[in-house]
Order: C-alpha cells, then structure tokens, then sequence
C-alpha cells in the first residue's frame, strides 16, 4: 500500500472520529466502508448501492481514556503507542490500527515531554513500544499485535 493512501485512509478515520465525537452519540449515525472500483477505501454514512460496504464502530468513549500510569500499564484499558515520526514499523502499526477502526493514545518519544519520560521509565530501546492493556510488545509485527489485541478482546 502506497503512503499517500495510508494516509487518507488515516486522515478519514481520524475525521470520522472527530465527527462522531463532536456529534455525540444522539447524532452519530451508522458509518459504511468500502473499496471502491477504483481500489479506494471510502467512508461514508449511506451504504452504495452495488458496493460490499461493510458497517464499521467508530469508537466513542463516556470516560477518561487516559491509560493507568505506566511501567506495565498495570490494569490500563485501551491502546498506546510509543513511536517516532519517521519510524516505518510505527507506521505499520498505525495503518494496521486504522485498518481495524481501533482508537489509540500515541506519544513521540523524539518530540512530546510525556512520551520521553514515559519511554525513560520503560527502559525504552527501539520503537515502536506498544500497549494493550497491560500487555507490552517491543517492535512490530501485524501477527503479534493481532495477537495482543486478540488477548485483549479486541
């Protein structure tokens, strides 16, 4: 997959998000995805008529989202990244989240105070670190992170 499209299909999810969190849940309708003949990922509120859309959860929270302080995350709820801005396997993971419609928390560890803090205490040596839960996985691979995120539920 090319990055111009990863990023529109980063940039759509994100919008999405934004949109069904500023509506609020008395306005969020259904949303659709789909390829299009084109091979394009679309979103949209009104399923096409001879697409296979497929209706998608954008995730919506009624509470604090912050993750419970880190090492471990010990009995944090949800996804954090600890990434770099021109790390390709943090980009791998990000896509892969945005493939799945998942809501995450990220930290740069080169640019944001936390994310250099947090990254200290982790005893950070590569990026990306990423948690799930309390889970924790150094680096990236998709069959590792879907097994974490399987473990977690999600």
């Amino acid at each position: 997959m090319n990055a111009a499209r990863v990023w529109r299909s980063l940039l759509a999810v994100w919008l999405i998000t934004l949109g069904v969190t500023l509506a609020g849940t008395a306005l969020a309708g259904k949303v659709y995805k789909w390829v299009d003949a084109d091979g394009h990922t679309q979103f949209s509120d009104h399923a096409p008529d001879a697409a296979q859309a497929k209706e998608i959860t954008i995730p919506t929270f009624t509470e604090p989202t912050e993750l419970a302080s880190i090492p471990g995350n010990a009995g944090g709820r949800g996804i954090k990244l600890y990434t770099t801005a021109r790390c390709g396997y943090c980009k791998r993971a990000r896509a892969y989240l945005a493939s799945r419609g998942l809501a995450y928390t990220e930290f740069d560890v080169e640019t944001s105070s936390v994310g250099r803090a947090d990254y200290a205490r982790l005893k950070g040596r590569g990026v990306p670190i990423i948690f799930v839960g309390d889970q924790r996985m150094d680096g990236y691979t998709e069959a590792g992170f879907a097994q974490l995120l399987q473990n977690a539920g999600y």
